[in-house]
């Protein structure tokens, strides 16, 4: 993954949880955790292919298909990082950096793996059958960052064209980044 920050914005109106409770967080307390998948390599490998499959079984083929990996949690970094939701009406748009490796006139899509937490473990296996959904988003104008909007968080794929010249994909790193 490149060294840009994943980001999140969020209206002032938006309410927030520890961990599905009716205790609610106050804004400037919870932060979005962006981080790696998993510490295997072959299973961010395999999941990477499988986002692939499902961009390429809903929209067709990519030629220079490629992709990054991040697990996005919302969390209280006052409450030693307890997981936060977020209220039935509520979003954020999340802001993620365009790779340096990608086609900027090409396509770009979100796969969310829906049905996967951190408590939950998922075998390489198993990802076929996951629970996901794929949106095309586009990139923002001017700030070289691709948006979409989400109301709950897991693991996240970026599935997009490579540069013809461009390499591999993959990765994730601990990136927090204050959701404002």
């Amino acid at each position: 993954m490149d060294n840009r920050l994943i980001s999140a914005t969020a209206n002032e109106d938006v309410t927030y949880f520890v961990n599905n409770s009716e205790v609610t967080v106050a804004p400037e307390r919870v932060e979005l955790l962006v981080d790696s998948v998993s510490n295997d390599a072959g299973f961010n490998s395999a999941m990477g292919a499988d986002a692939i499959s499902e961009v390429r079984a809903e929209h067709g083929s990519l030629t220079r298909a490629s992709y990054e990996l991040a697990y996005m949690d919302l969390v209280d970094t006052k409450n030693g990082n307890a997981v936060v939701t977020m209220g039935a009406d509520d979003a954020l748009t999340i802001y993620w950096p365009m790779p340096d490796d990608a086609d900027e006139d090409g396509t770009f899509y979100i796969v969310h793996y829906t049905g996967m937490d951190r408590e939950d473990l998922t075998a390489e296996g198993d990802l076929a059958s996951a629970a996901n959904t794929v949106e095309r988003v586009y990139p923002t104008s001017g700030d070289g960052h691709l948006t979409f909007t989400v109301k709950d968080f897991s693991p996240f794929a970026l599935v997009y064209e490579r540069e013809s010249t461009g390499g591999g994909g993959g990765g994730g790193s601990s990136r927090p980044s204050r959701p404002t």
